[in-house]
C-alpha cells in the first residue's frame, strides 16, 4: 500500500467529505475513491459508510484512523532522525583520549561540539595511548586523540592534525633547572633520561626524542624505562632523572615534579585525531572540523 493512500484516507477521515479531501490532496474524486477502495481491500474491511449526503467512519475505520495516524507519526519521526543522523546532527561519538590531554585539548573541542550539535552524545574514554589505539582499531571508539609522534596514517587509519603542542622536561622539583621558565636542550647534558616502555606503544616516540637530542650533540648519561605515564613520576622521584613529554602531561599533577617547556621549534609536535577509513559515522567529520576551528585562532596567534 502506498504511503499517500494512507495520507488521503486520514484526511478523508477528518473531513468526511470526498470533494473537499480531493481538493486538499490535489487529486480528482474518482482517483480518491479508487485509492480508498485499495486501502479497504488491503485492510479487508469497509472503513467508510457513504451515501449521497454523508460519509461516516465504521468501527474498523476508527481503528484504522488511530493506527494509521500513529504509524504516520512514527514514519515522520524516523525520517527526521535519519536525516539528522546522515547529516551529522544526531548520533553518538566515542573519543579515546589519554587523560592528560583532556583539559587542554579534548574538553574544549567537546564543549564547542556540544553547543553546535546539542542532539549528539559524545563520550570521552580515558586511556593510555596503547589502549586508545587498540580501542580505535577494534571499533570501540570512533576517534583517538594523541600526538603525531609514534603513530602515522596507514591503509587503516587517517591522521588529521588540529593543534600544536610543545614538548617539556619533567624533572624533580629540587633539580637545579626546576626554577627556570624554559629549558634549552643544551642544559640537559649528562642527564639520566627516563622513557616510557617501548613495548607499551612508545617506541617511535622515544626514538624521535633521542634523534632530536642527537642533532644537538646530546646523548643521555643513562637511559631508564618505566611502564607508562602514571609510573613516570615515581621513576623521576626515585632516580632523579628527567623525561621529555608533551607539556599536557603536567596535568599528571605531582607536587614533587616540575614540568618546564623546551626552547626550539624542534620541540613542537602536532596533536592529531585518528580514525578508521571504514568508519561510516558522519559525526567524525563534524568533530574534526570543530577541533580545527577550536584551535585555529590559537595557532594563528
Amino acid at each position: 500500500m502506498k504511503l499517500h493512500y494512507i495520507e488521503e484516507y486520514l484526511k478523508l477521515a477528518e473531513t468526511l467529505n470526498f470533494s473537499k479531501t480531493a481538493e486538499i490532496m490535489y487529486i480528482t474524486q474518482p482517483v480518491l475513491s479508487r485509492h480508498i477502495a485499495i486501502v479497504e481491500a488491503e485492510m479487508g474491511a469497509k472503513l467508510l459508510q457513504r451515501n449521497t449526503r454523508h460519509v461516516v467512519l465504521t468501527e474498523a475505520g476508527k481503528v484504522a484512523y488511530e493506527n494509521f495516524t500513529a504509524m504516520l507519526t512514527q514514519y515522520h519521526i524516523a525520517l527526521e532522525q535519519i536525516k539528522l543522523l546522515t547529516s551529522g546532527q544526531l548520533g553518538s561519538l566515542k573519543i579515546s583520549s589519554p587523560y592528560y590531554y583532556t583539559s587542554d585539548f579534548t574538553e574544549p573541542i567537546v564543549e564547542r561540539f556540544s553547543l553546535a550539535y546539542p542532539k549528539c552524545d559524545v563520550q570521552i574514554l580515558s586511556c593510555q595511548p596503547i589502549e586508545g589505539l587498540k580501542s580505535l582499531l577494534t571499533g570501540n571508539s570512533d576517534l583517538f586523540l594523541t600526538t603525531n609522534t609514534g603513530l602515522t596514517a596507514n591503509s587503516e587509519l587517517r591522521q588529521i592534525p588540529f593543534a600544536s603542542e610543545i614538548l617539556a622536561v619533567l624533572l624533580p622539583s629540587m633539580h637545579p633547572l626546576a626554577n627556570q621558565s624554559f629549558i634549552n636542550p643544551t642544559d640537559l647534558v649528562n642527564e639520566t633520561f627516563i622513557f616510557l616502555d617501548n613495548n607499551a606503544g612508545y617506541r617511535d616516540f622515544n626514538a624521535e626524542i633521542l634523534s632530536i637530542f642527537v642533532r644537538f650533540g646530546i646523548s643521555p648519561k643513562k637511559t631508564i624505562f618505566t611502564q607508562q605515564v602514571d609510573t613516570l613520576g615515581l621513576a623521576i622521584r626515585k632516580t632523579g632523572g628527567i623525561s621529555i613529554m608533551p607539556y599536557s602531561v603536567r596535568h599528571m599533577d605531582r607536587d614533587y615534579i616540575k614540568t618546564i617547556p623546551l626552547i626550539g621549534h624542534e620541540f613542537i609536535v602536532k596533536m592529531c585525531l585518528y580514525y578508521r577509513y571504514d568508519n561510516p559515522n558522519p559525526l567524525i567529520h563534524n568533530f574534526i572540523q570543530t577541533a580545527i576551528k577550536t584551535f585555529q585562532n590559537k595557532e594563528e596567534s
